[in-house]
């Protein structure tokens, strides 16, 4: 495999591009991503007064279940200063055990995303809204709204269902497939 592209450059698509470019370093990823900016659920938008507001998540919750890797990363992300323990008790947030624990993004949410996605060797494409998926002779291509098309190897959506939902193509793959069965 040398092209992947991946639909979607939030939370999801940034880890899996991470992940990915780790097991395997030669691997060409490629980002499609629909709006102008990377975050997705998890974007911060900033006002030219200097106040930000997390637009979807707000914090982050480490669970106690985590395997090394999490565990290393929760590390990372905490010694870098991404992460941060929340500071205070929400009302009506479940209290938690000492061995999990609430956390925020002081640099606003959409800041852990961009820390995922500053360590890849990647192209990420603005304004690339994803609209038809087809696939032909082991290679999966995308048509963007703006015209663009992408021709890729393999293909990973990381977008809400909903939006996987309205991909042109993406239906009657699957039907086809089903048939299979």
């Amino acid at each position: 495999m040398n092209r992947l592209g991946i639909i979607g450059c939030g939370i999801t698509g940034a880890i899996t591009a991470m992940l990915l470019k780790q097991e395997i370093p030669n691997v060409n990823i490629v980002i499609l991503e629909k709006s102008r900016g990377t975050g997705g659920r998890m974007s911060t938008s900033r006002s030219s007064f200097g106040s930000s507001v997390d637009l979807g998540a707000q914090f982050i919750t480490k669970t106690s279940n985590l395997s090394k890797t999490q565990e290393k990363l929760y590390h990372h992300l905490l010694q870098d200063g991404v992460l941060e323990p929340m500071p205070e008790n929400v009302e009506g947030l479940r209290s938690i055990s000492s061995a999990t624990g609430h956390f925020i993004c002081p640099q606003g949410s959409g800041s852990l995303v961009k820390y995922f996605l500053k360590r890849l060797d990647c192209d990420i494409l603005f304004e690339h809204r994803v609209t038809k998926i087809s696939s032909s002779n082991s290679k999966w291509k995308t048509v963007c709204e703006n015209g663009a098309t992408h021709e890729f190897d393999a293909l990973i959506l990381t977008i809400p269902v909903p939006q996987i939902l309205q991909l042109d193509g993406l239906t009657s793959y699957l039907e086809s497939k089903v048939k299979l069965l």
